[in-house]
């Protein structure tokens, strides 16, 4: 019943959800880029504690893959499907990154999920790349947990995406070195990437 009736609101108001999601929306009320406007705003609206239900939406709609991402938060002015380009920076900056109810454990994942198959382009994926980098330096101990129940390849194209960009690293930082002894192979998948193998 609860479901039932977060679905009608979220149709019934999402076009009272703010002018910067509401002018792109190119699909009918009650779609993935409706929600996500209509949480987004429910959440910087909120007070204390009664945004932990709209953040917890908001966070199982958000994309789980880089194409989902693209596909939702990528320029494609041409697009005549769900497009919020405009609206990413706040929905990933300032929103999806704020997300203080979501346990660091399903945020990092998604976060993994995000990267596989990424790689760095400007708007949507710098800003969760960029937003990756600041989680990977507050959480490195569980990014790497994570990432050793991954295959190698997720493993290779996770990093290979957290070190890509316009401005390229020759070594590992600090706060990932003091991991050499107990994640010996991340270690070596990121020197590999940084020496261009």
């Amino acid at each position: 019943m609860k479901t039932f009736i977060l679905l009608f609101l979220v149709s019934f108001l999402a076009m009272s959800t703010g002018a910067a999601c509401h002018n792109q929306l190119t699909m009918l009320k009650g779609t993935k880029c409706d929600s996500l406007c209509f949480f987004a705003n429910q959440i910087k609206a909120a007070k204390g504690s009664s945004g932990k239900i709209y953040q917890e939406h908001f966070f199982s709609i958000f994309p789980n893959t880089y194409t989902e991402l693209v596909e939702v938060y990528g320029y494609n002015p041409a697009s005549n499907s769900c497009n919020l380009y405009d609206s990413g920076m706040v929905h990933i900056i300032q929103i999806f990154f704020n997300l203080k109810y979501i346990p660091d454990s399903l945020f990092i994942e998604r976060l993994i999920n995000l990267s596989i198959g990424a790689s760095w382009e400007a708007d949507a994926v710098n800003y969760v790349q960029h937003g990756m980098i600041k989680q990977m330096e507050t959480t490195p101990e569980l990014f790497l947990q994570k990432l050793d129940k991954r295959n190698d390849n997720e493993i290779e194209v996770f990093w290979r995406f957290y070190f890509d960009g316009p401005v390229k690293q020759d070594k590992i930082p600090a706060f990932l070195n003091k991991f050499r002894n107990t994640h010996n192979k991340q270690l070596k998948v990121i020197e590999r990437i940084l020496m261009g193998k």
